[in-house]
């Protein structure tokens, strides 16, 4: 057997090799275009052309048999990813352990978001060969050798005050004890200095695979092996059960995080998947899951103001044809006044440009903060994507969630 299927049954494939190209030939079955022009440019630079003309890329039931264990649930995993990374509309994407994914090639036209992708050299050299000479030069798309249990490394990538969205997509089963603790206490420190979210569906990689290898298998271990290969599936069951970021649950978990000063909140993820045609056993996988939203307990969005203070500031700025407003402080009754002053002084009749935003440091916002937003929101209507929100800190979005204030700005 040849091509694509013949390395899914290859025995001596590394884990995180066999897990990225698996990945990207479940997006490609789904009508992921990204994902299939990364495989194939892969492809091209190991000269392998043959597996390009000897795989019919809409194969679904073919494809799905040999790599839905790994493949088509990772590919979900960061498709889940990217939906929310989109609501909490924050700009910097800080990908750890990004591997060979297709999100470079994804997010390349989106002009708005950072891109950062981090890895080992020899994967960031590949990405960089690869990846960047197919986007725009004026793509904010980078990709960052960088060793993730390096603090000093990481910290030398993130200079600027925007807050970080960090993801972690199967990276943390890869690592030692000592190096998820490494891992999450340099994530704690990002986040404390940054503010902004770690997203991450690590903890629950080991019940995602069981309910797959399950439902296409059964427990028959000599028929997982002949389609796996004994050597990677004892690879795997290693990683899943062995490692302790995988296997803590509950109050364990929450301690862990807790000793490195962060906090966590659960997203369930089955209204995400929704619009995905993937196979039924790789749904129901992720419909009894979900993901974590991790914070940190000292991050700026999180700090209490002085005692006795309302310190507040907007600062304007032009971004060629857009505004940026920068909000800093609490919007709240007192404040959402100067908001509106600000804005009509700049429009004091017509608004005739986009306007954005920026909440990175907007501490609270209250019933009073939201009518100024939606004031602004109301006279920007006649203009396409007359205002947006950015950069919102957990807090600040968990009120304007709770308020259905998302679901139209």
């Amino acid at each position: 057997m040849n091509g694509y299927k013949a390395d899914i049954l290859s025995s001596d494939l590394n884990p995180t090799v066999f897990t990225a190209r698996a990945s990207l030939m479940g997006g490609a079955a789904n009508g992921d275009r990204n994902a299939e022009k990364l495989i194939r440019l892969i492809d091209k630079e190991e000269q392998i052309s043959e597996r390009i003309t000897n795989f019919d890329i809409k194969e679904k039931e073919k494809l799905y048999r040999f790599s839905s264990v790994c493949g088509t649930a990772a590919w979900v995993r960061s498709r889940i990813t990217e939906k929310i990374f989109d609501t909490v509309k924050m700009t910097v994407f800080a990908d750890l352990g990004c591997g060979l994914n297709q999100r470079g090639l994804s997010f390349a036209d989106r002009k708005y978001i950072r891109y950062y992708g981090i890895d080992l050299p020899p994967v960031i050299n590949r990405m960089k060969r690869i990846v960047l000479p197919e986007v725009s030069s004026d793509s904010n798309i980078m990709y960052i050798p960088a060793d993730v249990t390096d603090l000093n490394a990481l910290r030398s990538v993130f200079t600027g005050r925007e807050p970080l969205f960090i993801a972690t997509e199967g990276l943390m089963m890869y690592l030692t004890e000592t190096e998820v603790q490494t891992v999450i206490s340099n994530i704690s420190a990002l986040l404390s200095e940054h503010g902004g979210v770690w997203l991450t569906g690590d903890t629950e990689e080991r019940s995602v695979y069981e309910y797959i290898i399950r439902s296409l298998f059964g427990n028959d271990e000599s028929v997982i092996n002949g389609i796996l290969g004994s050597e990677l599936s004892e690879k795997w069951r290693s990683l899943l059960y062995d490692n302790s970021f995988v296997t803590l649950k509950g109050q364990d978990f929450t301690e862990l995080l807790g000793k490195y000063g962060l906090k966590s909140r659960k997203v369930r993820v089955s209204s995400l998947i929704r619009d995905l045609d993937i196979p039924d056993h790789i749904r129901k996988a992720y419909e009894t899951t979900h993901f974590l939203e991790i914070t940190s307990v000292a991050s700026r969005s999180n700090r209490p103001e002085s005692s006795g203070t309302n310190a507040f500031s907007i600062t304007p700025e032009s971004d060629g044809g857009t505004l940026i407003f920068h909000i800093n402080g609490r919007l709240d009754s007192i404040n959402s006044p100067k908001l509106i002053g600000e804005y009509t002084k700049i429009f004091p009749e017509k608004q005739d440009k986009p306007v954005i935003l920026d909440l990175a440091d907007c501490l609270y916002i209250t019933s009073a903060g939201i009518r100024a937003v939606l004031m602004i929101y109301n006279r920007a209507a006649g203009i396409k994507n007359g205002l947006s929100l950015r950069n919102i800190n957990p807090d600040v979005l968990e009120i304007l969630k709770t308020t259905g204030f998302t679901k139209f700005i």
